[in-house]
């Protein structure tokens, strides 16, 4: 029994040390979601954990064999940065080298417009329990507030970590959570 679980993480380990051969890392220079040329909507995505890549990453994700590993995820950061960023991809439509982050993920993490992020392509591991802890009072108030957080977050948020704050728009308010 131990050795079949360990062969089975050694076999783990192996699997990722090759997905990292196939996708190298790159590096994009940051610009707000609601600078996106083309996405009309850009406020509705303005407190998720998506991103706007260019079509030469899902090419390179094609090339490498994981183009049926959708939602594709990445993990980003500076030397800066105290902590990563993780993401999934809206769509690839953003201008070669650009990376387009909603406004939350900018704030959170104190990155600004043309900062360079180095961008590693991820697959995270599945998680078993989170905790989130309202931030304001207004959650506690809003009838089917466990329902409607469910549906914001398996819209907007397809990675999360530990840390993370989040939010979602409710009427006038903006509601936010951190994530335990």
């Amino acid at each position: 029994m131990i050795k079949e679980i360990l062969l089975t993480n050694l076999i783990i380990l192996r699997i990722k040390k090759l997905l990292s051969f196939l996708m190298e890392n790159f590096t994009l220079k940051v610009r707000p979601l609601a600078l996106h040329p083309t996405i009309n909507n850009t406020q509705d995505y303005d407190l998720s954990h998506f991103c706007v890549l260019p079509m030469s990453i899902l090419e390179k994700i094609d090339n490498a064999n994981l183009i049926d590993r959708n939602p594709y995820c990445f993990k980003l950061n500076t030397f800066e940065m105290v902590r990563d960023i993780y993401v999934s991809v809206l769509e690839f439509s953003a201008e070669e080298d650009t990376i387009y982050l909603p406004k939350i993920l900018m704030d959170n993490n104190f990155v600004s417009i043309d900062d360079i992020l180095l961008c590693e392509y991820i697959e995270p591991p599945k998680g078993s329990n989170i905790i989130f802890q309202p931030e304001n009072e207004i959650f506690h108030t809003i009838e089917n507030n466990k329902e409607l957080l469910e549906n914001h977050i398996s819209q907007y948020y397809k990675i999360l970590q530990l840390g993370d704050r989040i939010g979602f728009k409710y009427r006038d308010d903006q509601i936010f959570f951190k994530i335990h």
